[in-house]
């Protein structure tokens, strides 16, 4: 836990012996070192933002909870659920993500992608969560969509190729695009603009 202003950087490899969350409360921290979770679940929490930018390792999943941004920079192999329940989890490649069958679950966090990039075909999403895909960038989702609410919530484009797609709330924040490839995507409830004019193309089958 930094329940300091400072920032912290810890440089070694860690190991979890149990569930451990680490919570930046104060203060944000950089975890520059490999981190394997010995299949144990890695929980990141706190207001401030962390860092990760050696690999994760292990079989127990991945969440986010709190208000701070999460970023991955490493090419990590962890298996499991990575679980958005607050703030932000950013990554620019799908690598960043683990193995490619872990799913991404929203819990009311958020996805950041500050770079194109495709998901891996086994990566499906599901929950109540905002996407902030960057201006001028394309997130692609291949997998199973089925989302009880999304909130497009940045002017980059949310491309849906999987076989499967369910959205039962819509909402943009700001004028994103979102595009439907491949079959038909359900749309339920509501489609809301939040001040905004969002797009969306349906060109499935």
């Amino acid at each position: 836990v930094n329940n300091t202003a400072n920032a912290q950087i810890f440089s070694n490899a860690i190991t979890l012996g149990a569930a451990q969350t680490f919570t930046a409360a104060a203060g944000a921290m950089t975890f520059a070192g490999d981190i394997a979770n010995g299949g144990n679940l890695l929980t990141v929490a706190g207001a401030s933002n962390t860092i990760v930018s050696g690999i994760l390792s292990g079989a127990a999943g991945l969440t986010k909870n709190g208000l701070g941004t999460l970023t991955l920079n490493g090419i990590n192999t962890i298996v499991g659920a990575v679980t958005a329940n607050g703030g932000v989890i950013s990554v620019d490649n799908d690598s960043e993500l683990g193995d490619a069958a872990n799913d991404i679950v929203f819990g009311g966090g958020t996805l950041q992608s500050p770079a194109s990039f495709a998901m891996a075909a086994g990566r499906d999403i599901s929950g109540t969560g905002t996407l902030d895909i960057a201006s001028g960038t394309t997130l692609t989702n291949s997998g199973t969509v089925n989302m009880a609410a999304l909130t497009l919530a940045n002017t980059g484009t949310f491309e849906m190729s999987g076989a499967s797609k369910t959205l039962n709330s819509l909402t943009f924040s700001v004028a994103s695009t979102m595009t439907n490839t491949g079959a038909a995507t359900v749309l339920g409830g509501n489609v809301a603009a939040n001040n905004a004019s969002g797009t969306v193309v349906m060109a499935g089958a």
